[in-house]
């Protein structure tokens, strides 16, 4: 294990395989610990500096938890804890509760203030991930599980719409 547990080396617990087949060309092949196998996707991360296809984001991260080294099932575990809670605090839904993370994170200090987060472009807009690690110039993250794929449009309420 590399002195820095956020620097990840190919033979860690995450091996990218550059030569399987790249249909559509932002989602690589990725073998985790154990030999398991799932899908990542390079998305284009967002911020103040403009946006590049930079960080590789596991979308189903919660399927592959027990693949993880154990401090990254534990920060995957707290954040998704944290993401709840604000969730509830706010009586919001998954995808205005990370419109608001997104806006909100770094100046609040109440809003998971104790992660390392990236915003990224998904099928919502911005949304922020946990970054895990680093591996070939790329942030590898992973998206909050119960927030990947949203719910319907026609129940949120005004203040869930103002955050949209």
């Amino acid at each position: 294990m590399p002195s820095d547990p956020r620097t990840l080396q190919q033979s860690d617990w995450l091996f990218v395989d550059h030569n399987a087949r790249r249909i559509p060309a932002h989602r690589l092949k990725v073998v985790l610990s154990k030999g398991i196998h799932c899908y990542a996707y390079v998305l284009r991360s967002v911020g103040l500096n403009g946006s590049a296809r930079d960080t590789l984001v596991i979308i189903n991260a919660a399927r592959y938890l027990n693949a993880f080294p154990r401090h990254v099932q534990k920060l995957y575990t707290s954040f998704m804890r944290e993401l709840r809670g604000l969730k509830d605090e706010w009586k919001m839904k998954a995808v205005p509760t990370m419109k608001r993370v997104t806006r909100t994170h770094g100046e609040d200090p109440d809003v998971l203030s104790g992660f390392e987060l990236r915003t990224v472009a998904y099928r919502h807009g911005a949304v922020p991930v946990l970054v895990v690690g680093k591996i070939d110039d790329l942030a590898v993250a992973l998206m909050p599980e119960d927030f990947a794929h949203g719910t319907s449009r026609d129940e949120y309420t005004d203040d869930e719409y103002v955050e949209i």
